[in-house]
């Protein structure tokens, strides 16, 4: 490390003190966050030479040390958690009431559910217990007090809210589960709306404090979703806000007036957009927090419209639903596919019609303990036409098939009524060449398709989405050289439709700027790759940056972004972004601090000033609308007309918001502030 490198180095870190510092300062006046009166910025030096080597936050009440990359959510997760052993909540839970005040010991109440305490009873005790049988009945529980019965119900609303819709409300209606509560010397439980009422308020102001302190936001969406309520459809839009720090906040849930079966007015939309923006923002006056939407299943036209009406907006289609849409194109447009599918609906619908077949199956599965399919999961209908419209559909029809091809091979190879039942089906399974052609369509689909899904799980930031096409047409041209009997160019072309009709200009430039991606060349330097991109992907990152800052300084930024391109960014700083380790659950690299990409530039790149405002509100946006879709009403759908549209809302914004987690917490030796 050269001694420069130091310099900046430690001038960063001293830097980072200070304002945290006045941060803390600030806060003592009451003019700052709650969590500064619990934590204390330290600055740890070197032993030897007496130089900054990190910032580290103290908790006052233990002495627990932290990484200072993130107070907020260091708060959150040694405080409100109760991680701090010295920091005390508000409301302490049952099992933690005086012995006076407690209720009876079967019943354990905690934030993480409320059940009967299971008993241990030693072999004498249980041969004991047997022989009382004729025993009568032990008293009944007497009723908790109201103030213990009001913490069991708070602490099981909390339980209910965390669950996050994975029990639904009418359940805690039953009989059984009311009878539960008696036994216990519970009161029947209402989910009284002033309880619910509490528990939003308390969500909704510590969302708005977030969405406070972020700079800005990216609000995300997974379109118009339709299920059945009392014979007819109701329709839901959910609404979360993406932070830079990568926390994900649930805004709001709302029933439009257009049900997803039927056409959505482009204009519609936009409006619908437009009052979820102005929402979070709070005001005319805070639009230019919000960066840009992601959204699923919306028309382009919608959000192209959005973008156009203000400068600073980046509105772009989920990167997941891009890769389905694929599997759509693809099925559509190679009649190999379609002839494939067509084959396989006659062998799903022979073998589901006859039960002779099913159960010849069936019988020879018991004997060898094979994992066949009994029945082909299929449309009803038997034409391949609407099949596109339902992949996942098809694909399960794939692998059933597959899975018992060796099965339908001794059946129809044996037995000749079986033969008899469909001349053309049972041919069809002789042939080789249909084994190999489904195998090539099922291998095709479950690439593309384990992409997509792997896209829902990490929710990649945009400047990645570039390399994930990269990496599904290199799998793609793979596929094509296992099965060469399938022509390359048509599938290429079709690949290639796809990908622009996907394509947004804040892809290359997202790429370019996040330091992630800096490559080293034969000097030393850490430089952006550029030769990745088209001539006109080039174009698009300087008009993308250009319009993200002032119109005032179109040739500021041109120089910026040329600086930018032949001097990159110090080694010292490329290599402490561009560090990663091992997920111990996928295995696969991972960068360990994914926020040191934007943090750099509004720490070290103060001669980029302009290219860095642009870098720093594009660095953060998520490229999938995924963490929305995983978000599941705390109620029964059928219920949506009882509860009303409020209380809907409430619920869900609870529940959602009591669901999600902050990041994880940055490797504590890899600082770049």
């Amino acid at each position: 490390m050269s001694s420069s490198g130091d310099a900046t180095f430690e001038e960063a870190l001293t830097k980072r003190y200070e304002s945290l510092t006045s941060l803390r300062g600030k806060a003592n006046k009451g003019k700052g966050a709650w969590y500064w009166a619990y934590f204390e910025p330290i600055l740890v030096t070197n032993p030897d030479s007496a130089a900054p080597k990190a910032v580290k936050l103290k908790c006052c009440r233990c002495g627990s040390v932290f990484s200072a990359s993130n107070p907020s959510r260091t708060a959150s997760e040694h405080l409100k958690r109760g991680s701090c052993p010295n920091f005390a909540p508000m409301l302490k839970p049952i099992s933690q009431l005086t012995p006076q005040n407690r209720p009876p010991e079967h019943f354990s109440g905690t934030k993480s559910g409320v059940g009967a305490k299971p008993s241990t009873l030693s072999p004498v005790k249980k041969h004991k217990t047997l022989k009382k049988k004729q025993a009568p009945p032990s008293s009944p529980v007497p009723p908790l007090s109201p103030r213990q019965a009001d913490v069991a119900f708070s602490l099981l609303s909390d339980w209910f809210f965390q669950v996050c819709g994975s029990v639904s409300l009418s359940s805690l209606q039953t009989s059984s589960f009311n009878s539960f509560l008696a036994h216990v010397g519970l009161p029947r439980f209402e989910f009284s709306d002033s309880r619910l009422d509490s528990k939003f308020q308390i969500s909704r102001d510590e969302s708005e404090a977030r969405i406070r302190e972020a700079a800005f936001f990216q609000i995300s969406s997974d379109g118009w979703k339709s299920s059945r309520n009392n014979g007819g459809d109701r329709s839901s839009v959910k609404f979360t806000v993406n932070l830079p720090n990568g926390t994900t906040i649930f805004h709001k849930l709302i029933f439009p007036h257009y049900d997803s079966g039927g056409v959505v007015p482009s204009q519609y939309i936009e409006e619908v957009f437009s009052d979820a923006i102005r929402g979070v923002c709070g005001g005319v006056e805070n639009l230019h927090k919000c960066v840009g939407i992601v959204s699923d299943r919306f028309k382009s036209t919608a959000l192209k419209n959005l973008e156009g009406q203000n400068d600073r907006l980046v509105n772009v289609s989920c990167l997941a639903q891009g890769f389905l849409s694929l599997l759509k194109d693809l099925y559509r447009e190679l009649p190999f596919i379609r002839s494939v599918s067509d084959d396989c609906l006659k062998i799903a619908n022979l073998v589901n019609s006859h039960a002779q077949i099913r159960n010849y199956i069936h019988k020879f599965r018991s004997q060898h303990h094979g994992t066949a399919a009994i029945f082909i999961r299929a449309p009803h209908h038997k034409k391949s036409s609407d099949m596109s419209k339902n992949i996942s559909l098809f694909v399960s029809m794939l692998e059933d098939i597959l899975s018992c091809s060796q099965l339908l091979h001794v059946v129809f190879l044996d037995d000749d009524s079986c033969k008899s039942l469909d001349e053309s089906a049972s041919e069809l399974i002789r042939y080789a060449s249909f084994w190999k052609s489904l195998e090539a369509v099922h291998s095709l689909f479950t690439t593309i398709m384990s992409m997509a899904s792997e896209v829902k799980d990490e929710r990649p930031l945009l400047g990645r989405c570039l390399p994930l096409w990269k990496e599904l047409k290199a799998k793609i041209k793979e596929w094509e050289s296992n099965y060469g009997f399938i022509d390359a160019r048509i599938v290429e072309k079709i690949v290639e439709k796809r990908f622009w009709k996907c394509y947004h200009p804040s892809w290359a430039a997202a790429f370019i700027l996040d330091p992630l991606h800096l490559v080293r060349d034969s000097t030393g330097k850490y430089l952006p790759p550029f030769s990745y991109l088209t001539q006109e992907q080039e174009k698009d990152v300087d008009r993308l940056v250009m319009k993200l800052v002032s119109f005032e300084e179109p040739h500021v930024v041109l120089m910026e972004l040329m600086k930018w391109r032949s001097e990159g960014l110090d080694p010292l700083y490329a290599q402490a972004v561009q560090v990663r380790k091992k997920d111990p659950v996928t295995g696969k690299m991972k960068v360990v601090n994914p926020s040191s990409s934007r943090l750099v530039w509004e720490t070290c790149l103060h001669e980029l000033k302009s290219v860095g405002r642009a870098a720093v509100r594009l660095l953060f946006l998520h490229a999938t609308s995924s963490s929305t879709a995983t978000i599941a009403p705390p109620f029964d759908y059928d219920a949506w007309s009882s509860l009303g549209a409020e209380r809907a809302h409430k619920l869900s914004f609870v529940a959602a918001n009591a669901g999600f987690r902050p990041p994880e917490a940055a490797d504590k030796d890899v600082e770049v502030v």
